[in-house]
Formats: C-alpha cells, structure tokens, sequence
C-alpha cells in the first residue's frame, strides 16, 4: 500500500558501519530491494534485507498488476530509541540517486493563506493550524518554501513535530490526534496538482514544548523549526509602518510529519494571517 511504513531487522547490529542500496525496477515491471553491504574477515557481505512487488489488485498497482506506478520514493533514516536509552549517536551518510536515462525534474510553486486566524495568548506561544503531505502520494518530496504574517502582529513559527504531539479535542473533555478527515486542501490548491493538505484554524489546539509534552500554550515550543516570522507596526497616523521579516531557506515536510504553525502575538486578533508558499517536487 502506498505511504504503508514496514519495519525489516538489519543484518548487521546498528554499531557495525554498513552501505544499505536501494535497487528499483523501472517501467512498471519486477520488484524493489534493499540491500545492505558490510565486510566480515576481507570479505564483502551484501545481505538482502528486504524485497517488495506489487501485485494484481493493490491499490498503487499499475494496469494488470505491473508494479508500482510511482518509481521513485523519499529514502528516510529514522532511530527510535526507547526512554531507557542513554547516550545515542547515529552516524547516517548521504543518500543519492542514479537514475538512467533523461529525467527532468517537474518543480510546482502552489501559493497559500490562511486569514481569520483567532490569537489571545500574548505572552505565549499558540497553534494555528498543521499541514502535511498528502500520505497517499509519498513519492512527490514537499518543501516550504517562506512564512509571512500578513495580517496581525507579534511572531509566527512553522515546526515540525510528531503527530502524537500535535493534539485536538476528543469531545468528551480530553485529547486525541489527528485524522485524516481534519485535513483538506487549501482554497487555493487542487487535490489533483498538490499534495499539500491543511486543518482549519480551530482543530489544533495542543503543540509540544521544548520536552515533548503537549500543551494549549507553551513558553518554549519543541519540534523542530522549519521557518520564522516576525511582523510589527510602528509610528502613528500616516507614519504608521509595518514591517514583516522572515527566513528565505526552503524546509522539506518529511512524510509522516506535521508541520504546525504556532504563533506568539503582540495583542489578542481575530484576523491573524499566515501565507505560506510551498514547492513541491513531482
């Protein structure tokens, strides 16, 4: 199944330094398998750890069951450790493609706001709203592109949390997470040309601090910060002057993750305003 995630052992500990190969089959035909290479004794070891096909009647499958239609696939390192776990350190190489024959790169710029944000937390950081790629194309690689507070002032953060740590009511007085029916495309994209998918500015209304504990306002917001943006006014009558400043590096939207954008506002708003352009590479 597309954006399915399986878990394979490796065949060496994780303490062993080790080159792990992806080889897919192209043109809709064979399999896909991961290979991970090490030497024991002056001798070479390519140990096959996983093999995947897709068959007559899977839901990515193309016509007749001829493998799957998107050939290509984010490649993703992620350690989970347990809370007993001490002193970790994970070395991960890079990680590159070869691909044979002429392919160009497909780049969609897709532009985007969200108006009639409702901040109250002065002092505070508060949610707005969280995005994600769409699960269901996963082999489509999304990036934010900048953040810009377009209405209203104080500060605007877009963090990269976990999706256990990104929580909305459950109706009966506590919490649960996210579902796939909180998120929509924005007004401004087509489902059939974007992967980028939003909630409304009511559903989130808990984000992580710096620990990981989940909370309606936070002082020091935890994840991981994708973008920053600052907007103040200043002057009187025709003086009055506003500026907004923000950082002009992209940010990749990993699969699995949100990206949640929190806000610490100069006063309480009902017309706050975040635009936030993507790129998206198809």
């Amino acid at each position: 199944m597309i954006g399915e995630r399986k878990t394979r052992p490796l065949s060496v500990p994780v303490t062993t330094f080790s080159r792990t190969e992806l080889d897919y089959s192209w043109y809709n035909v064979l399999n896909a398998e991961w290979v991970e290479s090490t030497t024991d004794d002056g001798a070479a070891l390519n140990n096959r750890i996983a093999q995947t096909s897709v068959e007559p009647g899977d839901a990515n499958a193309g016509r007749g069951g001829r493998g799957p239609i998107a050939g290509n696939g984010q490649i993703v390192v992620q350690v989970e450790a347990d809370s007993s776990t001490t002193g970790l350190e994970v070395d991960v190489g890079s990680f590159s493609y070869s691909t044979l024959g002429d392919v160009s790169t497909v780049y969609k710029g897709k532009g985007a706001e969200k108006v009639g944000l409702a901040v109250t937390q002065t002092g505070s950081w508060e949610p707005l709203f969280a995005l994600r790629a769409d699960p269901g194309r996963p082999n489509v690689s999304l990036q934010l592109k900048d953040l810009e507070i377009t209405a209203g002032e104080g500060k605007a953060l877009a963090i990269l949390c976990d999706p256990s740590n990104v929580l909305k009511p459950d109706g009966s007085g506590g919490t649960t997470t996210l579902v796939d029916s909180d998120f929509d495309p924005p007004e401004e994209h087509s489902r059939a040309n974007s992967v980028v998918e939003v909630t409304d500015g009511s559903t989130v209304t808990q984000i992580p601090d710096n620990t990981g504990s989940p909370g309606t306002t936070v002082a020091d917001p935890g994840g991981y910060q994708g973008m920053f943006a600052t907007s103040r006014t200043s002057g009187t009558g025709s003086k009055t002057r506003s500026e907004t400043a923000g950082s002009d590096d992209k940010h990749g939207v990993l699969d699995g993750d949100y990206l949640v954008f929190i806000a610490k506002p100069s006063a309480s708003d009902t017309g706050y305003a975040i635009s936030y352009p993507t790129e998206q590479d198809w």
